[in-house]
């Protein structure tokens, strides 16, 4: 309870609401209601906020968030043939949080780095400001009459998620099933790197396919997420999670193969090279599940 009012006490900071923003800013302290162990409250306790490193950290942590979102739009763009053909992709921002101006800035400079890998010749992004905001209006237009209650962001994902029901009038073609129904797998797998995250499986691979990995050694260290940046050899391996895991047979002449197994699973085992594809292992494969 203490962090929740302690986050909306700061939230202006994040929207930049000018006048609670400046009274923040001005001060640099924050009047809150807070609670002791007991469950006794504690009125009008005043905290310092060190306002210039709480908005680094801020920006820091959206510039993150945003740039995930293009790592994701850009593998699915790399594993969908049916996507090469789209001219220009709309990004629709929604919710509170996007109507701070920070959003927006840190978006821009990323669709200029972006729109530069794909074509820099054309405008491949458009960014749109969140639905139900006075620059939203100034966009789209506002019937000023209307009693209706506004829509925002939120109320097309309600009418979208309607309409795309099995048997509604939109059809949702997914892009996490195979052919046959068949969830995809979801994870990176890889190796840490100079503390960076290399990854040698991605997620929608094949079912069943080996990839080698390491030598077979007593222990192994299998590394993985599902963050989109993973894809870049640059992500921090401190932000992936690991699992130690001990082989029940060891040669210096073989090596570890590991293929995923299901959507959360990998499946993996030792041999030589020359013995993978034949099935002559050193044991039987063992499926780890790595959302246990």
């Amino acid at each position: 309870m203490n962090m929740n009012r302690c986050m909306e006490a700061l939230r202006p900071l994040w929207e930049r609401r000018e006048e609670l923003y400046n009274e923040i800013i001005d001060r640099e302290m924050i009047s809150v209601q807070l609670y002791d162990v007991s469950g006794k409250t504690l009125p009008g306790c005043s905290l310092t906020v060190d306002c210039k490193k709480l908005e680094r950290m801020i920006s820091d942590r959206i510039h993150d968030g945003i740039n995930r979102f293009f790592h994701a739009l850009k593998t699915t763009f790399k594993l969908n043939d049916r996507l090469k053909s789209i001219k220009t992709v709309n990004i629709f921002l929604a919710g509170n949080s996007c109507l701070s101006p920070i959003v927006t800035e840190l978006f821009d400079k990323e669709i200029q780095s972006h729109t530069s890998d794909i074509d820099s010749s054309r405008t491949f992004f458009n960014l749109y400001p969140p639905l139900g905001c006075d620059k939203a209006f100034e966009i789209l237009g506002r019937d000023d009459n209307s009693d209706i209650m506004l829509p925002t962001g939120k109320t097309g994902v309600a009418f979208g998620l309607i309409d795309s029901r099995p048997g509604g009038r939109i059809k949702v073609i997914s892009g996490d099933t195979t052919e046959p129904g068949e969830t995809k797998f979801r994870y990176y797998i890889g190796i840490s790197r100079r503390d960076k995250f290399y990854p040698l499986i991605e997620p929608c691979e094949e079912y069943g396919k080996w990839h080698k990995f390491l030598p077979a050694d007593e222990y192994m260290e299998i590394y993985f997420t599902t963050l989109p940046d993973a894809s870049t050899n640059k992500l921090a391996i401190s932000e992936t999670d690991v699992r130690r895991l001990r082989l029940p047979v060891t040669d210096e002449n073989a090596y570890v193969f590991i293929c995923a197994s299901g959507p959360h699973e990998i499946t993996y085992t030792a041999a030589l090279e020359s013995d993978i594809e034949s099935g002559n292992y050193l044991f039987e494969a063992i499926t780890e599940n790595l959302n246990s």
